[in-house]
């Protein structure tokens, strides 16, 4: 384990607001030029050094197992068969004295010798970018106020040692919904889950295979799933808060450069806020996840947060499922692939959720509960077959994928209530919806088109380039464009004694 010491140098410098975890090849460009096996890479950077000639490439930040032994290594990118080469030891650092325009001087107690120069160096200037800089001036400030952290931290349990990915998943996950949105991908209604139950399996210290959690990933495909100890954050304000790491292997949808299966990290913060009277229940799971083995995989993060809020029963649960994409350095031009693909698989994946939570109803024993009132949705989209013409058609093109079906959910995936032996070309043929309801629920009326009569046509529909999910980009012109929607609904009453199907979308889908 690293020292006391080392381990608050190493939690400084995951506390920033921009830092990022070493990616693998950076870690093994690391390990095969620097003989520090006993040493743990906290931080790289890019970076330039001024020795005769102005040398680019990277800088190394490690800290060692004893004490605060660690080390500041820079490789320069390979001129002529030579490279500039340095390995500074961090106690040998005197101070860091910032410059500007992202140059940072390291001051040193010992002059050192470059591999490739034949003089000795009492002070080195590094031209390390914003980041770079924040770093280094983070860690030595803190470095020069001595251990007086450790000896006012000691005793308290919350700072046990993290991993340093996990650190940067959490660190993400603090990044305020105003800065970046999440988006809504799911939004249903499940009668009889019951709230109590259910924060008690969240909430339980040991996460086995038939938690919620773990469950959702195995149908997922995951294997090797390793569940790390809880860490409770919880605060005074009567608020439960806790935090726990979920590593696991997935297969990974067939794509170029991609392997057949990556790891993945997931750390997942369980939130139950206290309830006062008259007050719903109501529980947030949020879990930000990082995959390993993918190009770029450690350069982003993955969120997903479940909102659950209970009616005054608690026996009826309204399930949110939102997610946001949080890029930790750039990722070039597949930034608009990795976006489409982490969607897609979450709309994949929120068929899934839905089973799963259905289980915990079935498996739920029977609870008196007020009958209640929900209405079903359900979008109906065509596609023009030409500018020219007024032939409007189920979606037909490759890349509409799902849409093809033209009976969709509020995420624009096929309608869960549409039976699975349905042949897709019988349902784009149907002029009303062709959903059935399992048991549980009886029609109170039939599906009739939702208007509001001013952001659709006569019939109902509206028109747009594409088939967006934002409903500003949607309008009753036609003319020029190639796409358009229309909105049924239905209102059904549950039945008693009858286990309900709970796949009942409460709201229009808004991103």
């Amino acid at each position: 384990e690293l020292g006391r010491s080392a381990f608050l140098s190493v939690r400084t410098l995951k506390e920033l607001p921009d830092w990022a975890p070493p990616s693998r090849k950076e870690l093994l460009g690391w390990k095969s030029a620097f003989a520090l096996d006993h040493e743990q890479l906290v931080g790289v950077y890019v970076c330039s050094v001024s020795a005769k000639v102005t040398h680019q490439g990277r800088l190394y930040i490690s800290f060692g197992m004893k004490g605060n032994q660690g080390h500041l290594c820079f490789r320069g990118l390979t001129i002529l068969r030579s490279a500039l080469e340095f390995v500074i030891l961090v106690d040998n650092v005197q101070d860091v004295e910032p410059g500007g325009n992202g140059v940072v001087t390291v001051v040193l107690r010992k002059p050192i010798m470059m591999k490739g120069q034949r003089e000795l160096y009492n002070s080195v200037d590094l031209k390390t970018g914003e980041r770079g800089s924040a770093a280094l001036c983070a860690l030595f400030a803190r470095k020069s106020n001595g251990d007086a952290d450790a000896e006012n931290e000691e005793g308290d349990d919350s700072d046990s040692e993290e991993d340093v990915l996990s650190q940067s998943l959490r660190n993400a996950a603090c990044i305020p919904a105003e800065q970046q949105p999440f988006n809504k991908v799911l939004e249903v209604n499940l009668p009889g889950l019951p709230a109590q139950g259910f924060k008690d399996e969240l909430l339980s210290e040991e996460w086995d295979e038939s938690s919620f959690y773990v469950e959702l990933i195995t149908r997922m495909g995951a294997s090797g799933v390793s569940v790390a100890r809880l860490v409770d954050d919880s605060d005074n304000s009567g608020t439960v808060e806790h935090v726990r790491d979920v590593n696991y292997t997935v297969p990974v949808p067939p794509a170029p450069m991609c392997p057949r299966a990556t790891k993945v990290t997931t750390s997942c913060r369980v939130s139950v806020p206290a309830v006062a009277a008259n007050e719903r229940s109501r529980v947030t799971v949020q879990c930000s996840s990082m995959s390993h083995d993918v190009p770029f995989g450690s350069n982003f993060v993955v969120q997903e947060q479940f909102d659950l809020v209970w009616d005054e029963s608690g026996c009826s649960c309204t399930i949110t499922k939102s997610v946001r994409l949080i890029f930790l350095k750039s990722v070039g031009w597949l930034k608009g692939k990795i976006q489409s693909s982490v969607l897609t698989e979450q709309n994949k994946s929120s068929e899934l959720l839905l089973a799963v939570l259905r289980k915990r109803v079935v498996e739920t024993s029977r609870i008196e509960k007020a009958v209640t009132t929900q209405r079903g949705m359900v979008w109906e989209m065509q596609r023009r077959t030409s500018l020219f013409s007024n032939d409007w058609q189920a979606p037909f093109l490759p890349h509409d994928h799902s849409k093809r079906w033209c009976w969709l959910d509020t995420s624009y995936t096929r309608h869960p209530w549409m039976p699975l032996e349905t042949p897709r070309e019988d349902a784009v043929s149907c002029t009303t919806p062709p959903l059935r309801l399992g048991d549980g629920w009886r029609v109170l009326g039939k599906w009739e088109v939702s208007t509001n009569g001013c952001d659709e046509d006569d019939a109902g529909w509206q028109y747009a380039l594409d088939f967006y999910r934002n409903d500003v980009l949607w309008g009753k012109a036609s003319t020029g464009k190639h796409c358009r929607r229309r909105l049924w609904t239905c209102d059904f009453q549950e039945e008693d004694g009858s286990p309900p199907n709970p796949v009942l979308a409460t709201d229009l889908l808004k991103l």
